[in-house]
Order: structure tokens, then C-alpha cells, then sequence
């Protein structure tokens, strides 16, 4: 039934999406940290562990947070399940969302031969939460 949504759990964790992709993105930094030669000491460690993450979660979540919001809202209004339509839709919507929030945000044009990672950290990032949080179908 429609009224047994979970309107809450789908906008909150569709939107907390770039947080978790910011998290994961830092977690990568630390060992980009840890495979340099330079010679680190252990607080040095100890704060690129725990700093770097909370600086890429909340970095992603401020450029990406808004376009994650409209996604969220959208699966709302589309009341989504897991079907293939539901992750089909998130998949596509959260990494058009993603890339083209990048492509405004840091001016970056079709033009230049750049990856498509935004695309693909939202796509994924969408996919994996649609997974988790989305209701089954009826």
C-alpha cells in the first residue's frame, strides 16, 4: 500500500548518499597517505585516518548533497520498489544527477576527456542504496 511508504528512511538516506561516497573517497586518500614514501609519524597516521574521511563525507555531501535530494524526493513521488524499474531509474537518475552537478559545479565540459567518475560514484552509490532502502514490491 502507498501508505505504508517509507518516506522518512528513503529521503534521509537517498540524501546522506554523498556522504558515504565522500567517506569511502577518503578512506582511498588515507591509503593514497599510506603507500607515499615520505616518512609520516604515527599521529600523522593517526590523523589522516579519522580527519581525511570526515573531510571527504562532508565535501561530497556539500557539492552533491542537493542534486541527492532531488533524487530523493523523486523516489518519493514515484513511490520506487525493488523491481528493475526502481533500479534502473535510481541507477540512471543518481548518476545524470551526479555528473552533470560536477560538470556545473566544477566547469568541467563534454569537451574535455575527463572520466565519467561522478557518473559512476552516483550510479553506484544510488544502486547500492536502492538496495538497502527502497520497500519490496507488493
Amino acid at each position: 500500500m502507498i501508505n505504508d511508504y517509507p518516506y522518512r528512511r528513503v529521503i534521509i538516506c537517498f540524501t546522506l548518499c554523498p556522504l558515504l561516497c565522500g567517506i569511502i573517497y577518503g578512506l582511498f586518500g588515507v591509503g593514497a597517505v599510506f603507500l607515499n614514501d615520505n616518512d609520516y609519524s604515527f599521529s600523522t597516521g593517526i590523523g589522516a585516518f579519522f580527519i581525511i574521511p570526515v573531510a571527504g563525507g562532508l565535501t561530497g555531501l556539500f557539492y552533491f548533497g542537493i542534486p541527492a535530494f532531488i533524487l530523493s524526493i523523486t523516489c518519493v513521488l514515484f513511490h520506487l520498489q525493488k523491481n528493475w524499474f526502481g533500479y534502473l531509474f535510481v541507477t540512471l537518475f543518481g548518476g545524470v544527477a551526479a555528473q552533470s552537478s560536477s560538470s556545473y559545479t566544477f566547469g568541467i565540459s563534454s569537451s574535455n576527456n575527463i572520466l565519467l567518475s561522478p557518473f559512476l560514484l552516483g550510479a553506484i552509490s544510488s544502486l547500492l542504496m536502492a538496495y538497502f532502502v527502497l520497500p519490496k514490491r507488493d
